[in-house]
């Protein structure tokens, strides 16, 4: 146990002067905040990923690399011709790179985006990314942001996460030819 005093410490009850003791950092999860509008279908949200984290403040080593899964649940049912994609597709804006692309267990596309430059990322705004809904497709599209941070110091690495749900409203595609009347 060891307790102060103005002026030094006491250690086990004897007081000790000009007593330092080493305070080992601990990793705080960040906060990822992540803004996107809803869309109509064949439509485009605009992605914004805050990076936060006010424990840890200035101290925040982030990784090189962002994780965003894309998890797509359409409510409409269709049969998809040869070619033709039922996932939509994530643009980065310039400055970032998506590294790769895969699907986890569950069928989900996988972005792992980098920054050009090859440095890591800091506390703060991405800005710019964009997600195009898949062609004639509506229901709920879900963006979950990871990313690996520590504490300057500590040796533990936390995988902090973050997700933002959009709607993509479905849209009537059928062209009607008011040219045509017909009398009875």
């Amino acid at each position: 146990t060891i307790s102060t005093f103005d002026g030094g410490v006491f250690k086990e009850g004897t007081a000790i002067n000009n007593h330092t003791n080493n305070i080992t950092p601990v990793t705080d999860e960040m906060t990822i905040k992540i803004t996107a509008n809803n869309i109509d279908e064949d439509g485009t949200s605009n992605i914004k990923i805050n990076l936060s984290n006010p424990s840890d403040g200035n101290k925040t080593e982030i990784g090189d690399t962002l994780t965003i899964t894309i998890v797509e649940n359409w409510k409409d049912k269709k049969e998809l011709a040869d070619g033709v994609s039922e996932k939509g597709t994530l643009i980065v804006p310039t400055g970032y790179t998506i590294s790769s692309i895969s699907t986890d267990l569950n069928g989900n596309t996988v972005y792992s985006i980098k920054k050009s430059d090859g440095s890591i990322f800091s506390v703060g705004e991405i800005d710019g990314l964009k997600y195009k809904s898949a062609s004639n497709r509506d229901g709920d599209v879900k963006f979950e942001v990871s990313v690996k941070n520590n504490e300057t110091g500590s040796t533990l690495e936390l995988d902090s996460k973050g997700d933002k749900t959009i709607t993509v409203s479905p849209m009537i595609d059928a062209v009607l030819d008011a040219a045509v009347s017909t009398t009875t």
